[in-house]
């Protein structure tokens, strides 16, 4: 291999690598990663508590007595990585440090914080014992901060839950209006469809995809409501790909079943499409006596007019929209069906 070679494809691997950093750092973005804004929050947190155990370390005795919370601080500070549970390790172990002063200030402070941030009960529980003399103020002091970092931090997993079931849900419904269109996008084809089953499969296909689409629609339509009502511990499973797909996965279902309805004429209305008849139920034209062009032709060949296939994709859309659309006509089907055995007996 010639060194001009070697020179090509180290630019190239170069040049790849520097395409996957772009796509790690927005897919970092875009699925939970930190924000710009909540770097910031950090490295001010950091700053003010670097801040509080520099006016500390003025006191040499408070670091003679606490040699191993000083040397656990340090460390902390100058080995690990700034984040927000290391954050709140140090803040935890400041309050072991605090002057009598310095405590007194703090916990006023953190008070007030809890009065907007915790449930009543439990702020009315800390207000309490500050007022008792026998209560240890440095004791009720580390139990508060703990109590308001894990309220800070149950709202930073509720706001990560939610951005990724936000963009998850916007992927999926982005994915199934492409499928949907997929065929137009990438032109219709009779000889693709000849050979999946004429007619017929493309009208299925149509179907399927436009029950996804309404199932997906759904969701984004709904977001904002099941976030803003769902706990912490529904969160979980909202945001995962697993329950994001099985709802599209419904809507697939949905519009296989209203398409193979419509074919039954179980279920016959004004508004409804008839049924496919003639070549398009075959699932492939052959014949000696016809052209590639002509045997095409019969392949896709319909009784269905352009009505009929809106009427499709509509009553489609609508089966994995609403959930309720395919069981109630099930259930309606199913009646029906009782009532002309029960008439033939």
């Amino acid at each position: 291999m010639t060194a001009p070679t070697n020179v090509r494809n180290r630019q190239q691997n170069e040049g790849w690598k520097s395409v996957l950093e772009w796509v790690k750092f927005y897919c970092i973005k875009f699925f939970g990663g930190q924000q710009e804004g909540e770097i910031k929050l950090l490295a001010q947190f950091y700053n003010r508590l670097r801040a509080e155990y520099e006016k500390i370390k003025q006191d040499e005795s408070i670091i003679q007595a606490n040699p191993h919370i000083v040397s656990e601080i340090e460390k902390t500070f100058s080995e690990s990585k700034e984040s927000q549970k290391n954050a709140y390790y140090i803040e935890g172990m400041l309050t072991a440090l605090y002057p009598d002063d310095q405590l007194n200030v703090k916990l006023e402070r953190k008070i007030v914080e809890a009065k907007k941030l915790l449930e009543e009960e439990v702020y009315n529980f800390y207000e309490e014992k500050l007022k008792d003399q026998n209560i240890s103020k440095r004791m009720l002091l580390s139990d508060l901060i703990t109590d308001l970092q894990w309220f800070s931090q149950n709202g930073e997993t509720r706001r990560v839950y939610v951005r990724t079931a936000r963009v998850r849900m916007t992927l999926i419904f982005i994915l199934s209006f492409v499928v949907f269109f997929l065929p137009n996008i990438l032109g219709y084809s009779a000889a693709f469809w000849c050979d999946l089953g004429g007619a017929r499969a493309y009208f299925l296909s149509t179907a399927i995809t436009a029950g996804a689409l309404g199932a997906t629609f759904s969701m984004l339509i709904g977001l904002k409501d099941r976030l803003k009502n769902s706990t912490l511990e529904g969160l979980k499973i909202l945001h995962r790909w697993g329950y994001i797909t099985s709802r599209a996965i419904i809507g697939v279902g949905a519009g296989l079943v209203l398409f193979y309805l419509i074919q039954s004429e179980l279920i016959q209305s004004t508004v409804m499409p008839a049924a496919i008849t003639g070549n398009a139920l075959l699932p492939s034209v052959t014949s000696v006596d016809l052209t590639q062009e002509e045997v095409l032709n019969k392949c896709m060949e319909t009784t269905w007019e352009y009505k009929d296939v809106a009427l499709l994709i509509i009553f489609s859309f609508i089966a994995g929209f609403s959930e309720k659309f395919v069981p109630d006509m099930l259930s309606k089907t199913e009646q029906h069906t009782a009532v002309r055995d029960a008439d033939q007996t």
